[in-house]
Protein backbone atom coordinates (compact mmCIF):
# COMPACT_ATOMS: atom_id res chain seq x y z
CA UNK A 1 0.00 0.00 0.00
CA UNK A 2 1.37 3.49 -0.97
CA UNK A 3 0.53 6.04 1.56
CA UNK A 4 -0.34 9.58 -0.46
CA UNK A 5 2.02 12.49 1.11
CA UNK A 6 -0.02 15.74 1.74
CA UNK A 7 0.85 19.08 -0.32
CA UNK A 8 2.41 20.04 2.74
CA UNK A 9 4.62 17.12 3.06
CA UNK A 10 5.43 17.74 -0.89
CA UNK A 11 6.36 21.14 -0.14
CA UNK A 12 8.22 20.18 2.90
CA UNK A 13 10.68 17.43 0.70
CA UNK A 14 10.90 19.99 -2.30
CA UNK A 15 12.20 22.44 0.18
CA UNK A 16 14.65 19.94 1.40
CA UNK A 17 15.45 19.03 -1.91
CA UNK A 18 15.96 22.75 -2.83
CA UNK A 19 18.25 23.52 -0.23
CA UNK A 20 20.51 20.61 -0.70
CA UNK A 21 21.12 21.72 -4.40
CA UNK A 22 21.62 25.08 -3.34
CA UNK A 23 23.98 23.74 -1.07
CA UNK A 24 25.51 22.67 -4.39
CA UNK A 25 25.55 26.55 -6.22
CA UNK A 26 22.82 24.75 -8.04
CA UNK A 27 19.05 26.43 -8.55
CA UNK A 28 16.84 23.51 -9.90
CA UNK A 29 14.30 24.46 -12.69
CA UNK A 30 10.77 24.99 -12.21
CA UNK A 31 10.16 22.38 -14.67
CA UNK A 32 11.94 19.54 -12.91
CA UNK A 33 10.12 20.52 -9.68
CA UNK A 34 6.40 19.84 -11.31
CA UNK A 35 8.05 16.66 -12.39
CA UNK A 36 8.95 15.63 -8.73
CA UNK A 37 5.53 17.07 -7.49
CA UNK A 38 3.72 14.76 -10.16
CA UNK A 39 5.89 11.81 -8.81
CA UNK A 40 5.39 12.52 -5.39
CA UNK A 41 1.62 12.74 -6.09
CA UNK A 42 1.87 9.29 -7.79
CA UNK A 43 1.00 10.50 -11.36
CA UNK A 44 3.70 9.57 -12.55
CA UNK A 45 6.48 6.77 -11.74
CA UNK A 46 10.31 7.07 -10.48
CA UNK A 47 11.53 5.79 -13.79
CA UNK A 48 9.40 8.48 -15.93
CA UNK A 49 10.20 11.54 -13.21
CA UNK A 50 13.79 10.39 -14.07
CA UNK A 51 13.72 9.98 -17.78
CA UNK A 52 11.42 13.76 -18.21
CA UNK A 53 13.90 15.45 -15.61
CA UNK A 54 17.14 14.24 -18.53
CA UNK A 55 14.96 14.80 -21.18
CA UNK A 56 14.57 18.35 -19.43
CA UNK A 57 17.96 19.08 -19.12
CA UNK A 58 19.39 17.32 -22.18
CA UNK A 59 21.33 15.10 -20.10
CA UNK A 60 22.32 11.57 -20.90
CA UNK A 61 22.41 9.66 -23.94
CA UNK A 62 19.79 7.97 -25.75
CA UNK A 63 20.24 4.97 -24.06
CA UNK A 64 19.95 6.38 -20.51
CA UNK A 65 16.85 8.04 -21.20
CA UNK A 66 15.06 5.05 -23.04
Amino acid sequence: MVKELSDERIEEILKNSRASVEMENLTPSIESEEVTKKCLRGEISNDEAKKQILKLHSIGTKAFID
